[in-house]
């Protein structure tokens, strides 16, 4: 039985696709080894956001050909589709295959075989649809799906619509097929994931809207329970919110990417909000919706960028209701109308702000955690245990994790669990409790503090 192995970098539209990749690979008859031992195929499903992320791609190539000198490597996603003979000219690689044919690659590596070409690059179009992978199967308890991909916006640092294409969206009701897919296979939540994911339905016929598509999840009644994943602050509409607010389906988590406080380099970002209409958003949001958790995307270093344009953004995260921060130092990628701007800033300087900005969001975190000491929130026991403490791991539904310090949790189960102590990691501690709308009854063991 020939042997392969599937490396996945990136978002969770790539970890969606991988399973794709993965379902494939099963159906065709190889069987699944973790990476670092022997595999006949071993294929890197690529992202190319940050020239970090370009590294690690090429890293993984050389470390495939040493693990696996007889193997045949396969690279996709969005480095392939970018880079691609940069990555065809790495020894080892058999097939570099662009986003467009990746779900062809099995039949692709046979061709290679036969003389066939080695670089299967298919330029991304908003007429060509949005490859359907079906409904892959996750081994965890949550199911990322992907419902959108590529994006059709402008931002000067991003690489992204050369890797992904612009916007296009899955047919509402191949959306709801999935969904019931999902329940049916035991899932307890779904992850709804997309390249720019409020800009869903905007290229369908006739033209539907996010927030309607939300409720057509809420009227099918299937038992999930869902998240978003990240959203555009300018998406995040009245009605959109009032749809989530109104079902305990959705979970009062948001992701809003700021990118930064400063007007001008939002300016030269090419955002289409500024500092004030997000800190209003953000604000209105946590008034209105206590429950929520609020997190938010930001970047460090962006051309231009002096010490004033810093302070302005960390000023404004500082007093922001936030939840949790995801950092990103500015990565000049080729072919970006910011990677050609001249007033750059020096790298340990981008690393130092990176690094104030982290330590705010680590507070930020802990404040929230502390905020729910004592509450009961519906959690997501994970099918996994903490390699430290072997405790399970779950997750509420506003995006606390925490590790569950009972005996015998319900894996797979979304069951009542009272948030008891802060743990390490930002992560929380609980044990499950009684709760009217859940019969069951628990053994509790004292929780860890």
């Amino acid at each position: 039985m020939p042997s392969a192995t599937v490396i996945t970098l990136g978002c969770k539209v790539n970890q969606y696709e991988s399973r794709g990749l993965t379902r494939m690979l099963l159906e065709a008859g190889y069987a699944l080894v973790p990476f670092g031992r022997p595999a006949d195929v071993t294929v890197i499903n690529s992202c190319t956001v940050t020239a970090k992320a370009d590294r690690e791609v090429r890293a993984l190539v050389r470390r495939a050909g040493r693990v696996s000198p007889g193997g045949r490597c396969v690279v996709t996603g969005c480095l392939a589709e970018t880079c691609p003979e940069a990555l065809v000219a790495l020894p080892g690689v058999a097939l570099v295959l662009g986003q467009a044919r990746k779900t062809d690659f099995l039949s692709l590596l046979e061709e290679t075989e036969r003389g066939g070409p080695r670089v299967v690059v298919t330029p991304l179009s908003a007429a060509r649809p949005v490859p359907d992978w079906g409904f892959p199967a996750f081994e965890r308890t949550r199911a990322f799906f992907r419902i959108q991909d590529g994006c059709s916006a402008g931002c000067t640092y991003c690489i992204v619509p050369r890797a992904r294409g612009p916007s296009r969206s899955l047919p509402t009701d191949r959306v709801l097929e999935g969904v019931r897919a999902y329940a049916r296979a035991g899932k307890a939540e779904v992850v709804l994931s997309g390249i720019h994911l409020g800009a869903w339905g905007l290229d369908l016929t006739p033209p539907g809207r996010l927030p309607d598509l939300l409720q057509r999840l809420v009227e099918e009644s299937i038992g999930l329970r869902f998240r978003l994943s990240s959203i555009e602050p300018l998406e995040v509409s009245e009605t959109l919110v009032q749809v989530m607010r109104a079902s305990p389906g959705f979970c009062p988590h948001l992701h809003l990417p700021l990118q930064s406080g400063d007007d001008a380099t939002l300016e030269r970002m090419r955002r289409p909000y500024r500092a004030d209409f997000f800190e209003k958003r953000v604000l209105g949001l946590a008034r209105d919706w206590p429950d929520l958790c609020l997190g938010a995307d930001v970047m460090v270093g962006f051309p231009g960028e002096d010490e004033a344009a810093f302070a302005r953004s960390r000023d404004l995260i500082q007093r922001l209701p936030l939840a949790y921060l995801h950092v990103f130092p500015y990565s000049k990628r080729p072919r970006t109308l910011a990677a050609g701007q001249h007033d750059q800033v020096p790298g340990p300087e981008v690393q130092k702000r990176a690094a104030i900005l982290r330590e705010i969001g680590l507070g930020k975190r802990r404040a929230f955690l502390e905020s729910h000491l004592g509450q009961v929130r519906p959690t997501l026991v994970e099918n996994t245990r903490d390699p430290e403490s072997g405790l399970a791991r779950g997750l509420t539904d506003n995006y606390i994790r925490v590790l569950i310090a009972d005996p015998d949790p319900p894996m797979g189960r979304i069951v009542p669990v009272r948030l008891t102590g802060p743990g390490p990691k930002n992560h929380g501690f609980g044990r499950l409790a009684k709760s009217e709308s859940n019969p069951l009854t628990w053994r509790s063991i004292s929780s860890i503090s």
